[in-house]
């Protein structure tokens, strides 16, 4: 086994400590509140949901609350709630992108792993997965010039991922990131100075 390899299994290992499975609702909840909303039942479905403190993070929990809400005519919460579970589902839909990037990846399948980081990106544009796959299918794939144009357009846009302790973690640990803390520092450093000469 490589030494590369150890590493990245390493990293792979800390990750499924540090990044847990969101919290779902459990399936007999999530069956009776559905036999609710389809008994007609709402009130009572929306009781038993809000009592359940994962139900937030489900989007499958928040779509039957929503369908309770519209069969109570009440139109804006519904829109809402089907608002928050299709972002819900698009984080997670999100981490399934960047799960087949690094498959793709790992794989050398280079444009393959490049289109699917940056299709998690759009999904989840704060979530720091899809751009750390984007920055190491480009360093992995020789793309310096690529990779250092994508590391500018991050401070620009999303300062609040290269300020995650996931982005941090891999500017310490992940071999595809060696320099990548040096650039960030090079191109803070220039967006401060022309911001002075403004």
């Amino acid at each position: 086994m490589s030494i590369e390899h150890t590493i990245r299994k390493m990293g792979w290992d800390r990750n499924k400590r540090t990044q847990g499975v969101p919290p779902r609702v459990d399936e007999a909840s999530l069956k009776k509140a559905r036999e609710l909303h389809s008994a007609g039942e709402y009130e009572a479905a929306l009781q038993l949901l809000e009592n359940i403190k994962e139900c937030p993070n489900d989007a499958r929990a928040v779509r039957v609350a929503g369908l309770c809400c519209l069969g109570l005519d009440r139109v804006d919460d519904a829109i809402q709630l089907f608002l928050l579970a299709r972002e819900l589902s698009q984080l997670e839909l999100s981490w399934d992108e960047i799960n087949l990037s690094v498959g793709l990846l790992v794989a050398k399948r280079f444009d393959e792993a490049l289109a699917t980081a940056k299709r998690a990106v759009a999904l989840a544009p704060l979530e720091p997965g899809g751009h750390v796959n984007v920055i190491a299918t480009l360093a992995r794939s020789g793309d310096t010039p690529g990779r250092d144009a994508y590391l500018e357009k991050l401070i620009e846009e999303y300062p609040e991922v290269i300020a995650s302790a996931f982005f941090k973690d891999r500017l310490s640990r992940d071999p595809d990131f060696m320099g990548v803390r040096e650039i960030l520092d090079r191109l803070t450093n220039a967006s401060v100075d022309v911001s002075r000469k403004d």
